[in-house]
């Protein structure tokens, strides 16, 4: 795996398959890393692997929701820079699939700003898509997030009971 030098199959593994064998300092340097992320083209990524860089709503298919912009993230109507975009995917597995996707900037007005991005509400071809892509762009464009951290989590959610009193 490590021979095709591609970082992005590598912390797509580690992060599906909660796998340390994919740690990505472990198993590249510094200049390797840098190497990479300085020839990935993210348009040739897009096209090799026929992900869409538009994300619409499910039941209103002109009704736009994300979109994938060289350097920004539009949700919406705003227009988010990578360079200030924190991110967190994570994928819950109790008997059924729950994505959840949360973003944090701060915008104009130095507030900070934590969203859900509902992907239920999203009409995509396979899951995963959305997460390859904050993969290239954070690389390319954005802090390097998925470098360092986790954000594919697979995990059960417990049953909880909540008293009534107390």
């Amino acid at each position: 795996m490590k021979s095709n030098k591609n970082i992005v199959s590598f912390i797509f593994y580690r992060e599906y398959f909660g796998d340390r064998k994919f740690d990505i300092q472990k198993n590249f340097s510094e200049k390797e890393i840098e190497d990479f992320i300085e020839r990935l083209d993210c348009e040739e990524f897009i096209l090799k692997n026929k992900i869409s860089l538009e994300y619409f709503y499910v039941k209103n298919k002109n009704y736009k929701i994300l979109s994938f912009e060289k350097d920004y993230l539009k949700h919406y109507t705003r227009r988010i820079p990578w360079e200030i975009l924190s991110w967190k995917y994570s994928f819950y597995d109790n008997e059924g699939v729950n994505e959840y996707l949360g973003i944090e900037y701060i915008n104009e007005d130095n507030e900070t700003i934590k969203e859900e991005i509902l992907t239920d509400r999203i009409e995509q071809k396979t899951s995963f898509h959305l997460f390859l892509l904050f993969i290239i762009y954070d690389l390319k464009f954005g802090k390097k997030l998925s470098l360092h951290r986790g954000f594919y989590t697979k995990q059960k959610k417990s049953f909880e009971i909540h008293p009534l009193y107390g």
